[in-house]
């Protein structure tokens, strides 16, 4: 029932919303213009993320449910499952970052500024006839200052403010044409089509 999605800035070399897929193992752009679209802070204040700490961040990864993945087998027992699952995932993720030398804090949906907004962020209220997902929790992923990737976005970031302010207004222009076209891609699979409602889920 858990699937992730991984965010990086638009001055990393993967700019955008990737979904994991577990069957390739491997990361699916779902868009790549997100964050020409909004802002990388923006997203960050949503998460009620300290701006002095903006630079240090490489990723964030969204940890979602789809609920009826579990209830249709185990009923109202389901949900429960599905949360055993997250913190399963949570702790596989902590663990990962920990030993490539970074820093992860968690950021629990309470402490989140605007659930609806962050969903359209996701991708997950744009597609028709999907199974209801919600967030859990998002893993902001940071890193040290003198840290080389961060050094290299940091610096990336730089240059593109620079071009900003050397007439490069007819190349934002042209961005925000590419973005006005560029549409979510990939479709969630279904289990089924039918639904049995457990109000209390």
């Amino acid at each position: 029932p858990v699937e992730t999605y991984w965010f990086f800035p638009s001055q990393s070399s993967l700019p955008g919303v990737y979904h994991y897929s577990v069957r390739g193992h491997i990361l699916e752009c779902r868009n790549p213009n997100l964050f020409n679209r909004y802002s990388w802070n923006q997203f960050l204040n949503q998460l009620n993320w300290s701006e002095n700490n903006v630079k240090k961040v490489l990723g964030i990864v969204a940890i979602t449910t789809v609920e009826w993945r579990e209830v249709w087998k185990y009923g109202e027992r389901g949900w429960r499952y599905c949360q055993l699952d997250v913190g399963h995932a949570v702790a596989s993720l902590l663990y990962a970052v920990r030993l490539s030398g970074y820093t992860a804090q968690i950021c629990t949906v309470e402490e989140l500024s605007d659930k609806e907004v962050l969903k359209q962020w996701l991708g997950i209220e744009c597609t028709v006839n999907s199974e209801r997902e919600d967030i859990n929790c998002f893993v902001v992923i940071y890193g040290d200052e003198n840290n080389q990737l961060i050094k290299n976005m940091t610096n990336k970031e730089e240059i593109k403010q620079e071009g900003k302010g050397k007439g490069g207004e007819e190349e934002e222009e042209e961005e925000e044409k590419k973005e006005e076209n560029e549409e979510w891609r990939g479709t969630p699979s279904m289990i089924s089509e039918d639904r049995l409602t457990w109000e209390i889920v």
